[in-house]
């Protein structure tokens, strides 16, 4: 089931098309969770069972009255510039995150992606990235550090695992940890032990990251380890500069790869601007302003779109790999950012490579704004 934001970003546009047409006003600063509910289980009864993790919300925080607000204001611009005469016909699409579009709702017969106060375009994984660039078949779950900076990436594992097991030695030697967890050393000092319920969790003290990932599960990587670090090191000048190294190294390696295989074929190119056989409209809205593109079908998109530049940069720690597109009619340009990142918390699953435009960057370089 999909998190409760993406419910209420996809609802709330749904919830203010209704209520345009019964010429009712939403007030969301009183608008309760069942009666959200309920109106909304009025329109799209046989598809609200989906977001039914709403109704473990007791009422709507300010960041959850937000989107609902920006949701209804987004609804009210849809009807004007699409010139929406009746109650529509309304379906959701974006809980279903293995489909291969960006799609989120179709209203009548126009599809739409929704943005809230977002300037991403997409989350993909690396291996993703290196395939529309240079037109291979690499298989998911490349590992960027594993990859291109292996010996980086150990060394600032190693580094952040004896600062753990040196904490754990002076602060603990138990403490209990979020979500019933208990850490420790075991009386022999040889190994962490990890004890959540009935569950336990021995790592070798002189662990490797291959021991570190192997005994562990995603949960205890995030709460004992990865939050730790947050923690303990946001500050350790010797960790962020192995952080730094690992990303530089990472990246040079990364671009230097990419740019001797460079091969943008049409097809890819699309694919990397989220240009597909549909029509659809990238919809963008904040408590401020709304924005809307019409993005063109593959058969309808310009000739007149290329890379004109890949470059990199590593500010602090973060691997940011920018890509410049140019519409050779127009000569407006995009920079498009992919950021190398945990979505998941340090050394747990596979770093994404989340696709954003820069935010002095317009769109009309490759979308129709209305």
């Amino acid at each position: 089931m999909a998190d409760i934001k993406t419910h209420l970003r996809e609802l709330s546009v749904i919830y203010g098309l209704w209520h345009f047409f019964q010429k009712i006003r939403p007030n969301t600063s009183t608008l309760s969770v069942s009666n959200f509910w309920e109106t909304c289980e009025i329109i799209i009864p046989s598809d609200i069972h989906r977001a039914s993790n709403i109704l473990d919300l007791k009422w709507f925080d300010d960041e959850q009255n937000k989107i609902i607000s920006n949701g209804i204001a987004l609804a009210y611009s849809i009807i004007d510039k699409l010139s929406i005469k009746k109650v529509p016909e309304v379906n959701r699409y974006g809980f279903d995150s293995q489909k291969a579009d960006p799609i989120d709702i179709k209203i009548d017969w126009k599809w739409f992606s929704l943005k809230e106060d977002s300037f991403i375009l997409e989350n993909m994984g690396l291996y993703k990235l290196i395939n529309l660039l240079t037109n291979q078949d690499k298989s998911r779950g490349m590992h960027i550090f594993k990859k291109f900076a292996n010996e980086e990436y150990i060394s600032r594992f190693n580094y952040a695992w004896f600062q753990l097991i040196k904490f754990i030695s002076l602060n603990w030697p138990r403490k209990k940890t979020h979500k019933g967890l208990d850490i420790n050393i075991d009386t022999k000092g040889k190994d962490v032990v990890l004890r959540r319920w009935n569950s336990i969790w021995r790592i070798p003290i002189k662990a490797t990251l291959d021991m570190f990932e192997n005994g562990t599960t995603s949960d205890i990587r995030e709460q004992v380890f990865s939050k730790r670090i947050s923690e303990y090191l946001s500050n350790d000048d010797w960790y962020l500069l192995l952080k730094k190294r690992c990303s530089e190294v990472a990246w040079e390696n990364l671009v230097n790869y990419i740019n001797e295989n460079l091969n943008v074929t049409n097809d890819n190119l699309l694919r990397f601007l989220q240009i597909y056989n549909q029509e659809y409209y990238y919809a963008k809205t904040t408590l401020s302003w709304v924005q809307i593109y019409k993005v063109p079908s593959k058969e309808d998109f310009t000739e007149d779109i290329i890379v004109k530049k890949l470059a990199y940069r590593v500010p602090n720690s973060q691997l940011n790999i920018y890509t410049e597109i140019m519409n050779k009619k127009t000569h407006n340009s995009l920079l498009l950012r992919n950021e190398l990142r945990f979505s998941h918390w340090q050394f747990n699953w596979t770093p994404e490579a989340k696709m954003y435009y820069d935010r002095w960057n317009s769109l009309e370089a490759i979308y129709f704004p209305l």
